[in-house]
């Protein structure tokens, strides 16, 4: 997937997402110290196929019931309204599409978040071109090191299943579900070895270490670690804290009167 994200875009992009962080120390920008970015192609197996399979569930519908309580206070009985969920089985079949990414790198020179954030890479299947060196000039690549069936086991079933059981859940009727168990299989085209473009910075700020990363297909896709100005988000915790507490009272005071 070639990069379409400049080093320069995400030289920018890291210092807006840097300067935007709540708690984030003013001296960020002037403090740290930064590494060379690094424009890496990561290698990941791209899964495409379909999921079909039965689910089951206890499927919950509320309703509102009245019913009588003693009140003490004013000695009598009193009329109040309670939810009751009514339970009743319900099953149905599922079915669907997926096309997920897993990394085939072993996470030396990338730390293992940085690559489970990046099976999220949005693309087209149009964006997939033949490989060419041209299209890496100036990157980093790093090995296929797994298979394509380890992968899967490890990665890709995972990012499967919830795929298929969020699609599960949108079909179970009610209003609330419990004891859901669902029996899913996947048909799986052949794989595609693909290399996925993604920018990262290391720097240092009062001697730990941080990273910032990016989608090389997309500029709005940026992840990575800012530290906090503890003070700061003290400060803010002290302001607010007594505003809930006036809050509360005065709520409290309303009902009473």
């Amino acid at each position: 997937i070639p990069c379409k994200v400049t080093k320069e875009e995400y030289h920018q992009a890291v210092l807006r997402w840097l300067s935007e962080g709540d708690y984030t120390p003013d001296d960020i920008l002037t403090s740290s110290v930064f590494d060379e970015i690094n424009g890496l192609f990561l290698p990941m197996y791209f899964y495409k196929g379909r999921y079909h399979g039965n689910w089951s569930a206890s499927s919950g519908y509320n309703r509102r019931e009245e019913y009588l309580e003693w009140s003490e206070s004013q000695k009598k009985n009193v009329r109040k309204t309670r939810t009751v969920t009514d339970w009743r089985p319900s099953s149905g079949q599922v079915a669907g599409t997926f096309a997920i990414l897993g990394f085939a790198g072993t996470g030396e020179g990338i730390k293992p978040d940085i690559a489970v954030y990046a099976h999220d890479t949005n693309f087209e299947r149009g964006d997939l071109k033949k490989y060419d060196s041209k299209y890496t000039l100036g990157f980093n690549l790093l090995e296929f090191k797994v298979g394509e069936e380890d992968v899967w086991d490890t990665l890709g079933k995972v990012q499967a299943d919830s795929i298929s059981k969020s699609d599960v859940q949108k079909r179970i009727p009610g209003d609330k579900h419990k004891d859901l168990m669902s029996d899913v299989l996947y048909d799986r085209e052949e794989a595609i070895k693909v290399y996925v473009p993604y920018w990262i910075v290391y720097y240092k700020y009062a001697e730990k270490e941080f990273h910032v990363c990016m989608d090389g297909t997309s500029s709005t896709r940026i992840s990575g670690e800012r530290p906090e100005d503890k003070s700061r988000k003290d400060q803010v915790a002290k302001f607010f804290l007594p505003s809930h507490i006036i809050l509360g009272v005065w709520l409290l005071v309303w009902l009473i009167f």
